[in-house]
């Protein structure tokens, strides 16, 4: 019987601890929560280690307003776990990429010979990770020209770069392309960025809750045969 007693207690002290603690959660104002929302942005890191950001964008000033009156009246875990509930229902009911040829795109590899001018091209499948919000699968492709004089690279001009496909809810941009050329080799390197956003419902009304973006580098390097 003592021991029952014990076991009623014990219960009873961590349900107690356990609306004490969620009691204890300050509640923003509708002000506060709507100036939290605005500057929302964190950057976290996938399951291998690469970094991304995670910021709320709202396509209007009505939905950032109820967006902060539910935040107000609910709190931030119930908010959180309101929005990763939403997240997770959209994202499992996106179209899944078979992903058997996907990869990191790395480095792709060229080589020209003879004098005069060469264009160069590579291409790669990427996969860009989000823990929270899937994959974005996509091509890349890469190439310039490089001119080649009494057996040594003397210039690398012309620079091209696309993304020709890129799965559902993806874009990219901020496109950077430091070169080099030397006497017997040549590269350059792409630095973009894949994005993913996900529009999702709570309550009444809907907006684009999650950006998360992924620095993603494809480099094509080149050498006399």
């Amino acid at each position: 019987m003592k021991k029952f007693l014990s076991l009623i207690l014990s219960f009873v002290m961590l349900f107690t601890l356990s609306i004490s603690a969620f009691a204890a959660e300050p509640q923003m104002t509708v002000d506060e929560a709507r100036e939290y929302l605005q500057s929302y942005y964190v950057t976290k890191e996938n399951s291998v280690g690469k970094e991304y950001s995670i910021q709320y964008i709202f396509n209007s000033d009505e939905d950032l307003e109820k967006a902060a009156i539910y935040l107000s009246e609910n709190g931030l875990s119930a908010f959180n776990a309101t929005v990763d509930t939403a997240i997770e229902e959209v994202v499992s009911k996106e179209p899944k990429s078979p992903q058997t040829r996907s990869t990191t795109p790395t480095t792709g590899y060229a080589t020209v010979s003879g004098d005069g001018n060469h264009y160069v091209s590579s291409e790669a499948y990427g996969l860009a990770s989000f823990d929270s919000l899937g994959t974005v699968e996509y091509l890349v492709e890469l190439g310039y020209s490089v001119t080649v004089s009494n057996g040594v690279f003397t210039d690398l001009t012309s620079i091209s770069f696309d993304i020709p496909y890129i799965s559902a809810a993806g874009s990219w941009g901020n496109t950077r392309f430091p070169s080099y050329c030397t006497d017997t080799s040549a590269g350059v390197t792409a630095n973009y960025d894949i994005t993913k956003s996900v529009e999702i419902g709570v309550g009444d009304f809907s907006f684009v809750i999650k950006t998360e973006t992924d620095n993603e580098i494809f480099a094509l390097l080149t050498s006399i045969a």
